[in-house]
């Protein structure tokens, strides 16, 4: 992709006089390969093997990010495929960008003056080697807000991004130099150490970018955070008392014609770490007692009631999330098979009998007519 647009005229110069200190031989061979690479050439089948290359990488950042941020909705396929074609668009340009503005400053005679001048000339010095940070943050902050299959604030994604973008910029500065001085200090073990320390650089590149989104969503949920560390697994009472509340919220706004439910709000207004309410959503989403509302791209936003709520009881909402998960089969022996049974049949009927026909819209309507009330008095 930046052959096309000429980089190679670029990267050239720039490399030579940065990275290939005492191996200016190596960087000119790679360019020479570099010269004589034709697009055009990898036909039709090398054409789909490089596509889905790509998209199977960019799949799986995304599924590392989704992971870190609780999120378990997958893009649909045009959405994947816009967002997918920005990255790869967007990330050559943006290098690109940061060596072309850094080498073409260098060589004007203009700056060349400047930088003979007091003060200002360490100014621009200082201008010069923050350029590829500044680069390196817009990359980062782009990969950060558009990668994760959910709304990320600005401001984590600009925190995040650049934290990451500085330690990747300072990597990168370490291990050129540090390939260098291994090249210059022997030239057998230096070129056998080669793959060695690029697979090192290789996974610490991967792992400052998993650093910065767990950054990014640590800012993002900060208020909850020190609950969601804190959170052992959702004990069935709780899991059973949150489900109701969401669908009763929920559910009132539905009736209202106000806005639907995010992951974010749910979170906020009920105190609840970011982790309990994903999981909850998905095993409700699962069951289709929720049902989430994505935009035109696919982009899931929020979530509303996945069914009516005039036909979905209470006590019919607490057997659903009882009998979710794996069971042994009815005819499974178990020495106080019907001893249990009996005493479970009568803890249903029991239930059954308190509970009644109550159903969640009941409860939506109540919550309607007890506001309405506290509204009239005030």
């Amino acid at each position: 992709l930046l052959k096309g647009f000429g980089a190679q005229n670029v990267l050239e110069p720039f490399l030579l006089n940065n990275l290939g200190i005492g191996s200016q031989d190596a960087v000119a061979e790679i360019f020479r390969y570099i010269e004589n690479t034709q697009f055009g050439r990898l036909g039709a089948i090398g054409l789909i093997v490089l596509v889905l290359t790509v998209l199977a990488l960019l799949s799986n950042i995304e599924k590392s990010f989704n992971h870190i941020w609780r999120v378990q909705e997958t893009r649909t396929l045009m959405r994947r495929f816009a967002d997918y074609f920005s990255v790869v668009l967007l990330s050559p340009l943006l290098i690109l960008a940061a060596v072309s503005i850094s080498t073409s400053l260098q060589s004007q005679t203009l700056v060349l003056k400047l930088l003979e001048t007091a003060y200002v000339g360490e100014a621009l010095l200082l201008l010069f080697k923050l350029i590829p940070f500044v680069v390196m943050w817009a990359a980062f902050i782009f990969l950060y807000l558009f990668m994760p299959n959910t709304r990320v604030r600005i401001q984590a994604a600009v925190i995040g991004g650049m934290a990451g973008g500085t330690l990747w910029q300072l990597l990168q500065w370490g291990y050129v130099h540090f390939q260098v001085g291994v090249g210059k200090y022997n030239a057998i073990y230096g070129t056998m150490a080669a793959l060695p320390i690029f697979i090192v650089w290789l996974y610490l590149s991967w792992m400052i970018v998993l650093l910065g989104v767990e950054l990014t969503y640590a800012v993002q949920n900060i208020g909850t955070m020190s609950q969601d560390l804190g959170t052992d697994k959702v004990n069935f009472a709780c899991r059973q008392r949150l489900a109701l509340t969401v669908l009763v919220l929920t559910g009132e706004s539905f009736y209202r014609g106000e806005k639907a439910w995010s992951r974010e709000r749910i979170s906020e207004d009920l105190k609840l770490p970011p982790r309990v309410v994903s999981e909850l959503l998905d095993d409700m989403v699962r069951l289709n007692l929720m049902a989430v509302l994505c935009d035109e791209g696919g982009e899931c936003l929020c979530y509303q009631p996945g069914r009516a709520l005039d036909a979905l009881t209470v006590q019919g909402l607490f057997q659903e999330l009882r009998q979710d998960g794996a069971s042994y089969p009815q005819n499974y022996r178990l020495p106080t098979r019907e001893l249990v049974g009996d005493l479970e049949m009568e803890m249903q009927q029991a239930e059954q009998g308190a509970l009644g026909a109550l159903t969640v819209q009941d409860l939506v309507l109540r919550r309607i007519a007890d506001k309405g009330k506290e509204e009239g008095k005030e």
